[in-house]
Order: structure tokens, then C-alpha cells, then sequence
């Protein structure tokens, strides 16, 4: 079973190697070759036969692809910018020229007709960038999970899944208070590639036999593990402009969720607070006795607890599929009815 996921996993990693690479040398702030793919698929497609030409948007190659198509194919097309990560203020572009940022992002902004995002990407823009094209949007991503019979194994099982980097999402207080925890039982699984020098020296030391680092598994795999572990931990990013979705993604299990956070403002908190088995934890607290044994009682009390998936979509009900497809088919419908384009 191993030697089949090897080759799968030797090409993801080499293609993650060619595109930071990539990244480096870009003379644009997007990727050239992948804008010249999706425009001529564009073409392809004839998309001046639909109503709208839909970029959802974590890297803006799609939206520079439909930006060009609007140009080159004269339509009433409408052109529709979704905005899940920030593009000027992005921490990754950090080395490119800010004002190349700010240029290319307010092009593609100023080519729409129409921009959904969230209001933590949205609130370090300038006022004069969110005119009437520009609506609020949440992640649709509270979406039912598929269950797994789960066995007692005598241990409360937590698991931190997602990228790692120093400076923005930092492992070395997570790891620090787990090695405090007097109660041995508490297990933290790591599911990530980075700071492996980091997670071994803890998984070899501190948090021996306590801290299994997995790297990265097939979506499958990982969802598996997911539904078998007690506590979810999220470590914050040290930026306020960018939501980690794995976030959403967790409270969907219903299952108690470990935040620790960096910055006053980080985004996690207002969905967290809303979240009944949320723990937030300041990374930036002492990590006194007693500050350890009240986090350590909070997770053996409220590890086997559960939220119902039913209260979670209600709870989060803007951040279900449904209603932001609803959201985004009103505000084509209002342009629709602005411009009278389409029957």
C-alpha cells in the first residue's frame, strides 16, 4: 500500500518545488503559462455564451485569465472575482514590489462586475476600492462529514492538519504547552511536511511517544483521521487577512477545538466564540501551573463531547454552500436586473 502512494507523493512534492521555485522568478504577480491555459480553455468553452465567468480565487491566475477574456471576446459575460485570500497584503508575495501588488490587484477588482470576499480580507483595503461591485462573502466550507466507528483506545487523541511556517504559523508554543501536560495520555498528531526538524527534536524528546508526525495523507486518509480523533488544534495565523480553512473544516466534526492564537484581531476568533467547544489560548500568555492544568482539565472534560452537524450549519449557516450560492445568484440577478443583459 505504501510503495503505491510513493510515486504520487514524490511527483506532489517535486511539482511544490517547481512552483515556489516559480514563484521566485515570476516577472508578474501571477503565472503566465497557467493565465495563457485558462484563457484559451475560456475560448474553448465559447464562455461568451454563459452568463458568467465565476474566479474563485486563492492564486488570481483564474481571474487575470477571465479579465483577458473580456477583453479579447467582446460579451456581456458578467466577470466575477470570489476572493478568498488576500492578494496585495498576501504574506507569500511579500517579496514582490507593493505597489505591482496593489496595481494588478486593483485592475482585476476595477474588471469585474462583480467582487465577493470576506470582511477580514476586505479591511485593509482602501475605502475607494469597495464601491457598490464589492459584497460580502464567507468560505463555504460547513459541509457534512462522513462518520467512522470509533474505538476507546484509552488515549485523547488531538490533531493539528495543515501547513506550518515560521513567522506567520508557528508549531513552537503549540508543541511547548502539549509537552507540559502532565496527563500522558494526551497525543497530538501532526499531518504536515514542514518544520520537520522542529516536530522531530519534540517527537524524539519532550513529547516522546506523545507526538506523531505524520506528514501529509491522502484527502481519504486524512479524513478518516479526523473523524477518529477527540480535539482539533488550530494554530492562528500572525496575520490578520487570512482565515485558515481547515477552521471551518473542523467544526463540521463537531468535535472540540483547540484555537491558539497569535494577534488580538486574528480572524479564528469571531468564528471560534460562536463555536461552543472552542478553547482559544493567547500564544503570547505565560504558560504558568495553573494556566496548564486549567487547559489540560478543559480537555479531558470536553473531549468526548459532540455539536450536531444540524446546529453547526445553523450556527455557521453563511458559510454553508448553499447560501453563498444563493448569495452570488442574487447579486447576478440584481446586475441582471440593472443592465437587463440576459433573458
Amino acid at each position: 500500500k505504501n510503495k503505491k502512494k510513493r510515486p504520487r507523493e514524490f511527483v506532489y512534492a517535486a511539482m511544490l518545488r517547481l512552483t515556489k521555485h516559480k514563484k521566485k522568478v515570476l516577472k508578474t504577480p501571477y503565472d503566465s503559462w497557467r493565465v495563457k491555459l485558462l484563457l484559451k480553455k475560456l475560448k474553448q468553452v465559447h464562455a461568451e455564451k454563459y452568463d458568467a465567468m465565476i474566479a474563485v480565487c486563492a492564486a488570481h491566475d483564474a481571474m487575470e485569465a477571465v479579465v483577458r477574456f473580456k477583453e479579447q471576446v467582446p460579451c456581456k459575460t458578467k466577470a466575477i472575482l470570489i476572493q478568498f485570500d488576500p492578494l496585495s497584503e498576501n504574506f507569500s508575495l511579500k517579496n514582490r514590489p507593493q505597489s505591482e501588488l496593489i496595481a494588478f490587484e486593483k485592475r482585476l477588482y476595477e474588471k469585474s462586475d462583480g467582487v465577493f470576499s470576506a470582511s477580514f480580507i476586505l479591511q485593509n483595503k482602501s475605502s475607494e476600492w469597495l464601491g457598490d461591485k464589492v459584497n460580502i462573502s464567507e468560505l463555504p466550507a460547513i459541509t457534512p462529514k462522513d462518520s467512522f466507528d470509533i474505538e476507546d483506545n484509552g488515549y485523547i487523541d488531538c490533531l493539528y492538519a495543515g501547513d506550518l511556517y515560521r513567522g506567520i504559523r508557528d508549531p513552537f508554543f503549540t508543541l511547548e504547552l502539549f509537552s507540559k501536560f502532565k496527563n500522558d495520555k494526551i497525543r497530538l498528531f501532526v499531518l504536515s511536511n514542514n518544520e520537520k526538524e522542529l516536530l522531530q527534536e519534540y517527537a524524539n524528546g519532550k513529547l516522546k511517544n506523545r507526538l506523531i508526525v505524520m506528514g501529509r495523507l491522502p484527502e481519504a486518509e486524512c479524513n478518516e483521521l479526523m473523524s477518529k480523533v477527540d480535539v482539533f488544534v488550530n494554530i492562528g495565523n500572525k496575520i490578520n487577512n487570512q482565515l485558515p480553512s481547515k477552521v471551518l473544516n473542523y467544526m463540521c466534526y463537531g468535535k472540540m477545538i483547540l484555537n491558539i492564537y497569535s494577534i488580538p484581531d486574528c480572524p479564528t476568533l469571531p468564528y471560534m466564540n460562536k463555536y461552543s467547544l472552542s478553547l482559544n489560548i493567547n500564544d503570547k500568555e505565560a504558560l504558568s501551573e495553573d494556566k496548564i492544568a486549567e487547559i489540560e482539565e478543559k480537555i479531558v472534560s470536553q473531549c468526548k463531547k459532540r455539536i450536531d452537524f444540524d446546529t453547526v450549519s445553523k450556527t455557521f449557516c453563511e458559510c454553508t454552500p448553499e447560501y453563498v450560492t444563493e448569495h452570488i445568484l442574487s447579486v447576478l440577478e440584481r446586475e441582471n436586473q440593472k443592465t437587463g443583459n440576459y433573458e
